[in-house]
């Protein structure tokens, strides 16, 4: 995505939430932050954040497995890795962020990369009859016995990941666009959403 930047003659590129500035005519290409210096805003950071807001809106939630209550006041999407510790912590709380009115949209993120027993449990998920009760068993290191099939979306979560930029899991992205890197309690996720950050 392209579009004018707060300075004139510079054009911001959006690529996934990365920002980078071009000349106007394209010959030159800055990367780094754009600070206003009456309000000391980061306007790059702002720029990022609505970047991956707009990203994340155009994914497939067919793709995802979701964990919703039937009502809901906030949506966050969450990069886990089933053998990830604090994923793990994060998801042994479902119910009571449920309980708080969030929805979350997992993506697959296994951090030891394709073809590794981590990837194998995420697509083995995917191809459960039960998604949610197979996350929860993979989350207590319980074994899955269903069979990997064709068509996992583990590889592209995988790269949705590392176009965002995504170091470590959990990475939890806000229905604002705002990162939360590792694990955050229920109540205090609330807080968080709820704040004007």
């Amino acid at each position: 995505k392209i579009s004018e930047s707060s300075i004139q003659g510079l054009y911001t590129v959006s690529i996934g939430s990365q920002i980078f500035y071009m000349s106007q005519n394209g010959k030159f290409i800055l990367q780094g932050d754009i600070y206003d210096a009456e309000t000391g805003a980061n306007l790059t950071e702002r720029d990022r954040i609505s970047a991956r807001k707009d990203f994340l809106n155009q994914l497939d939630e067919e793709e995802m497995v979701i964990f919703a209550p039937n009502e809901f006041k906030h949506t966050v999407t969450v990069f886990t890795d089933v053998d990830c510790g604090y994923c793990r912590k994060f998801h042994s709380e479902i119910d009571e962020v449920m309980d708080l009115g969030i929805r979350v949209r997992y993506l697959f993120f296994p951090r030891t990369g394709p073809d590794t027993e981590s990837w194998e449990k995420a697509e083995k998920v995917w191809c459960s009859q039960d998604q949610h009760r197979a996350m929860t068993k993979a989350k207590k290191g319980q074994k899955l016995t269903a069979r990997v099939c064709p068509n996992t979306p583990v590889e592209k979560h995988f790269n949705i990941g590392q176009l965002l930029q995504v170091q470590g899991t959990p990475t939890i992205i806000s229905d604002k666009g705002e990162i939360i890197i590792g694990y955050i309690q229920a109540e205090a996720l609330k807080a968080r959403l709820e704040s004007n950050l």
